[in-house]
């Protein structure tokens, strides 16, 4: 849980200076505003319940980032980051389900 919450972090703080760098040029900033929204929910949502927020409880999309990465990113930008979405990603199904909230 504790490699998840820094994970989090570390994708919240990706995202917010990939968006203030105006000298990086990349055609994801869209997909990275839905990263940020969604991870930042997650944080707020792990400091008040102590469990992950996921999507689906089919697992078959655990992330949005994840389906919005795979449908519209460019991969030639911004790799480190779509790489820690999926470490979260990856992690959080491997949780044990006391952990886990599943938006549907």
């Amino acid at each position: 849980m504790d490699q998840i919450k820094a994970l989090i972090n570390e994708v919240i703080q990706d995202c917010q200076n990939i968006l203030v760098d105006k000298s990086y040029q990349t055609p994801n900033i869209p997909i990275i505003n839905v990263i940020l929204r969604e991870f930042i929910e997650m944080k707020d949502y792990l400091a008040v319940n102590n469990k992950i927020l996921l999507l689906d409880k089919d697992k078959l999309w655990t992330l949005w980032s994840i389906r919005t990465i795979i449908d519209s990113a460019d991969y030639g930008f911004d790799k480190d980051l779509f790489d820690k979405v999926r470490m979260v990603s990856r992690l959080s199904e491997k949780l044990d389900e006391k952990y886990v909230v599943f938006k549907y």
